[in-house]
């Protein structure tokens, strides 16, 4: 909790936090990926099925967990703690949704696309990171969140 009173008191916004809450971010990447790719009808019709069973399935993962363990955030522990993303959903906050589908997403992308892996995982990372800027999970919120996403990609491209 300190760590996120901390970063409230040095930052009036974070412009990752507002990112991942407003923008397709995933949406826009696979359309440019398909684009820049020059993938066919059916190879584009393949790579955003995968992406969007990752979204599915991973946000069946997080919300099996977040029912399951009913963590609390930040919010909810110190009810004078204001994030910076204004209104946090009142629903538990571990693991981390976003981060939760981030890290499938980054996975499945990682193996239609392995040269730009590295690059998918940093944007997971930076999904996550935003969600704790935002001031919505802690920390541990999104590092599970991560771990189980990247879980759920890796088993996706397991039954290819």
């Amino acid at each position: 909790m300190e760590e996120l009173r901390t970063f409230n008191a040095k930052n009036q916004s974070s412009d990752i936090a507002w990112k991942w809450k407003s923008e397709p971010v995933w949406d826009d990447l696979i359309e440019r990926k398909t684009l820049e790719y020059q993938l066919d009808p059916l190879q584009a019709a393949y790579a955003n099925a995968l992406v969007h069973v990752a979204r599915y399935d991973g946000i069946i993962a997080a919300w099996d967990a977040k029912y399951t363990y009913w963590g609390i955030r930040p919010f909810q522990l110190d009810p004078t703690f204001k994030p910076l993303l204004i209104v946090t959903p009142n629903f538990p906050g571990y693991p981390a949704g976003h981060t939760t589908v981030a890290g499938s997403i980054s996975t499945v992308l990682g193996h239609l696309f392995p040269a730009e892996k590295a690059d998918f995982e940093n944007l997971a990372r930076e999904c996550a990171e935003s969600r704790f800027e935002g001031g919505v999970h802690f920390r541990t919120d999104n590092e599970v969140g991560l771990e189980l996403g990247k879980k759920v990609g890796e088993w996706i491209v397991f039954k290819l």
